[in-house]
């Protein structure tokens, strides 16, 4: 329970702080002189208390700390979304990579080419030049992959770095307030 409240003056409505002890007395108001009733304890109760210094100092010190608190899970929170977003794409994007032995291919492609008969190799170069795009751009599919793998590395570097630039910033601000 507050230890002072405020009390309007009966003549001029100017509010002075009374206390508990000076229920149903009858008080000389500090701006006029005139002579104001104070409540009973039960009325005096329903007037405006009055905080004193104490009061506020905790007050502004529990609204601190719950903003603190509600920064501090937001950057955790971040921290752990972005960084276990970035691991997570990083693993996505070692799966699709694909290591290639160009050796391998060339050396199979020269054995199937060696079994055609004179008349085949003629077509197949023709469905080669048509189908692979010999003529136009044509990109395998093992090279998009890398080159989207790459990318997908990259991006989950930065979001790793985010994330640790975000856990960063909310253990400095523990830090901080621990010291105050």
């Amino acid at each position: 329970m507050p230890s002072t409240y405020l009390l309007p003056c009966d003549h001029c409505s100017h509010p002075f702080e009374v206390i508990p002890k000076q229920a149903g007395q009858e008080l000389k108001c500090p701006e006029c002189g005139e002579l104001t009733e104070a409540p009973m304890l039960r009325k005096m109760r329903l007037l405006e208390p009055v905080e004193d210094e104490t009061a506020k100092k905790t007050k502004k010190t529990v609204e601190k700390s719950v903003s603190f608190n509600i920064f501090f899970s937001i950057g955790l929170f971040a921290a752990v979304l972005l960084g276990g977003s970035g691991y997570w794409l990083y693993g996505y994007a070692g799966s699709m990579a694909t290591d290639i032995d160009r050796e391998l291919s060339t050396e199979q492609h020269n054995e199937f080419v060696d079994q055609l008969e004179p008349s085949q190799v003629v077509t197949y170069y023709n469905e080669l030049r048509i189908d692979n795009g010999l003529g136009d751009w044509y990109e395998p599919n093992y090279v998009r992959y890398n080159k989207q793998s790459a990318i997908l590395t990259n991006t989950s570097y930065v979001l790793m770095s985010l994330g640790g630039i975000f856990l960063a910033c909310s253990l400095s601000c523990a830090l901080i307030a621990l010291k105050r």
